[in-house]
């Protein structure tokens, strides 16, 4: 009886110390600072994740990272609502890395916890019976004394397999665990691997280490190579490059694969594979004729592996022709080419081919092996195609390669075939505006005026027209001569082509004049006379003659007109004031039907003259009568001008006066002259400037 209860009491206590030690328990997991680090594979990023047991006096959570607790890399400071924070700055796929969690409370921090990342490396060390690789796994603790386990997942795709687990062992130790797998003898496979940590009071805490691989598993005897490559441009226009190779000498070949390199170069990538059989491979996805490709052979055997030395020395590029044009001036087009690389049997060298428009090509050069360029002199006709292509051929003959066929159009020098003054006058009574005309549109760049003073005198240039770059003239257009004297000389003008190459190509078919008007006062009418004008296609039709008095009407009346067998025109003047300032300017009009510009006109110059001056000289006057002085009557005399001498018949000048107005009141030295006739002679300027002497006799009654 007692044994019995003696057993019961001992079997109660167990049970009480297994209940105090679970409560223990709980509460301890409870309050754990939990945490987790998982390395993102692709980037090295690491996502640290952790649990707060008293979140309610947090303001903010602090992160540090680094080597070790003594080298930190970097802080960050996290609000309290997050419990992650991505680490962007290290690198989780190259080591591990120290992480310590910390909480800010009232301005001090508080260790929540700290640890290091998980970062294992992957071994290779070998096949076993053939058929089999060993991996070899190590990686670090990620912190002493934390009860967890570790466990090795391995990618089985389309997920990942937990293929061992791995507990905790207290300390700092670093683990070691090898992993055995079986392929089939000719697979060809990376096995991924990674390891994950979990805190065993914890089902959502988890650590992940970076991905790891041992490498491919494969046999290492590659094929040979595919022999003699070579890569042409097909002459249709396309620009596909048309690769060619020999058969690798391997005897368990099953295809080939075409990998292509862009310029500027980015590697090398695969674009298609064909069967063993083929040996001739058209890359129809690019054209070769603009930019150049570089391609490389690659022989694949029946168990998957590739051939290597093709992408490593055996790279062939097609050819890259370009012409950028052929030059007018020189008559020169220059070809550049890249040099083609790993001929079969060595490079001998270049051939340059030529054809005319839709003709046949000729080879018109062979170059060596080190040549890239050449410039071909020829004869080119204007507004004819020429077409050329390089063909690389090995020194044995037997392998070539072409380039892209490339076509230039020959423009010789542009230059008009008509260059055509369609006017020539005075603008504003100042300068003289020149018209021009070519043909046929877009074939002139650069013009000069050039002027003529005085005939067999040097034509000099006074102006000059120039397009922009790559452009041509409007067809019509304008040019000045702002240094002309047009109220004084009548110029002769031409126009001069300049042609793309800076040369003087062609002058204008026709040489045109200013037209120089002149007037005078002649027994009171106003005569304007003019040049003639020259020249027009169709000639000169007529001259009209326009009017202005004091400035009036603006445009000027339209008082007469005249063919070309007159150059003049006399104007009476009436119902003007005695000083109104009277101008003429003569617009010539060309004859219709010019097929290059019509209703072409040119304008003179203005010349201005006061109104036709009026004098009259009374023939006899009576001092003690209604005219008792003698004065002529004048609408345009300068009085300050006016001077009269009185002559007796013996010749004896016997009165002297510059007083206009009131002139000789028939006296003579103080007394009466006598009766009888007396000569006066009369000087003054009109108002128009003109100066006039009037002689005459006069009659004294008394």
């Amino acid at each position: 009886m007692y044994k019995s209860k003696k057993k019961f009491s001992i079997y109660l206590f167990k049970v009480f110390v297994l209940f105090i030690m679970v409560c223990c328990f709980t509460k301890n997991a409870k309050s754990q600072n939990l945490y987790s680090a998982v390395v993102d594979s692709a980037t090295g990023n690491i996502m640290v994740s952790w649990n707060d047991p008293n979140p309610g006096s947090t303001l903010n959570y602090e992160i540090n990272w680094g080597l070790s607790s003594i080298a930190i890399l970097g802080t960050q400071i996290v609000p309290k609502t997050e419990n992650s924070f991505l680490i962007t700055s290290i690198d989780g796929n190259t080591q591990s890395y120290f992480i310590e969690v910390k909480k800010i409370v009232a301005g001090n921090t508080i260790l929540l916890d700290n640890f290091y990342t998980i970062f294992f490396e992957v071994h290779h060390i070998g096949v076993i019976y053939g058929s089999a690789s060993i991996s070899v796994l190590n990686w670090n603790t990620i912190k002493t004394n934390l009860a967890g386990d570790y466990f090795l997942d391995r990618y089985e795709a389309p997920n990942w397999r937990t293929i061992k687990k791995i507990p905790y062992i207290n300390g700092n130790q670093d683990y070691t665990c090898n992993d055995t797998i079986s392929y089939p003898f000719c697979d060809y496979n990376d096995v991924y691997y990674r390891i994950r940590f979990k805190i065993k009071s914890a089902v959502f805490s988890e650590s992940v280490s970076n991905v790891g691989s041992n490498g491919p598993f494969r046999d290492n005897t590659p094929p040979t190579n595919a022999r003699n490559d070579t890569v042409s441009i097909t002459h249709d226009q396309s620009g596909y490059p048309v690769l060619g190779w020999s058969f690798s000498a391997s005897n368990d070949i099953a295809g080939y694969q075409i990998l292509r390199s862009d310029i500027p170069s980015t590697g090398f990538f695969p674009i298609d594979t064909v069967s063993s059989e083929i040996s001739i491979f058209t890359d129809t996805t690019v054209n070769a004729c603009e930019t150049s490709y570089i391609y490389s052979i690659v022989a694949i055997d029946k168990c998957g592996k590739m051939s290597t030395a093709s992408m490593q020395t055996k790279e062939i590029q097609t050819i890259l022709l370009t012409i950028p044009n052929i030059d007018p001036c020189e008559k020169k087009a220059t070809l550049n080419w890249n040099r083609y690389i790993n001929m079969p049997e060595e490079l001998g060298g270049y051939k340059i081919y030529r054809k005319q428009d839709n003709g046949p090509y000729s080879l018109i050069k062979t170059l060596g092996a080190y040549s890239n360029s050449f410039s071909d002199n020829f004869q080119f006709k204007n507004g004819s195609v020429y077409t050329y292509f390089v063909k690389a051929f090995a020194a044995s003959g037997s392998a070539t390669s072409s380039s892209c066929e490339k076509s230039i159009l020959y423009k010789s020098a542009a230059k008009p075939d008509t260059l055509y003054i369609s006017q020539v006058r005075v603008e504003a009574d100042e300068y003289i505006q020149v018209g021009c005309i070519y043909s046929p549109v877009n074939t002139l760049q650069k013009l000069l005026l050039q002027r003529l003073d005085t005939i067999g005198g040097n034509w000099f240039t006074i102006d000059s027209l120039s397009s922009t770059i790559g452009n041509y003239l409007p067809q019509t257009f304008t040019m000045y001569d702002r240094t002309a004297e047009v109220k004084n000389l009548s110029y002769s003008y031409r126009l001069v082509a300049i042609d793309s190459c800076k040369a003087q190509s062609n002058y204008s078919i026709n040489t045109s004049n200013s037209i120089l008007l002149g007037c005078e006062t002649v027994q009171g009418e106003n005569i304007v006379s003019w040049n003639s004008y020259g020249t027009w296609l169709q000639g000169v039709d007529s001259y009209d003659i326009f009017r202005q008095v004091d400035d009036l009407p603006v445009d000027g009346d339209n008082i007469g007109s005249v063919t070309t067998t007159s150059n003049y025109f006399a104007d009476s003047p009436t119902g003007f004031a005695p000083n109104a300032n009277v101008c003429y300017w003569v617009v010539a009009k060309e004859n219709n039907d010019n097929p290059l510009a019509a209703n072409a006109f040119s304008v003179s110059n203005k010349c201005c003259r006061t109104k036709a001056t009026t004098f009259n000289i009374p023939n006899a006057f009576r001092p003690d009568g209604v005219n008792n002085l003698f004065r002529p009557l004048s609408n345009s005399i300068i009085s300050e001008s006016f001077t009269m001498i009185i002559y007796n018949k013996w010749g004896q000048a016997i009165f002297k006066t510059s007083d206009y107005i009131n002139g000789w009141d028939g006296t003579m030295n103080g007394e009466k002259a006598p009766a009888g006739v007396y000569t006066y002679v009369i000087n003054f300027q009109s108002l128009s400037g003109e100066k006039i002497k009037k002689i005459g006799t006069v009659a004294l009654i008394r």
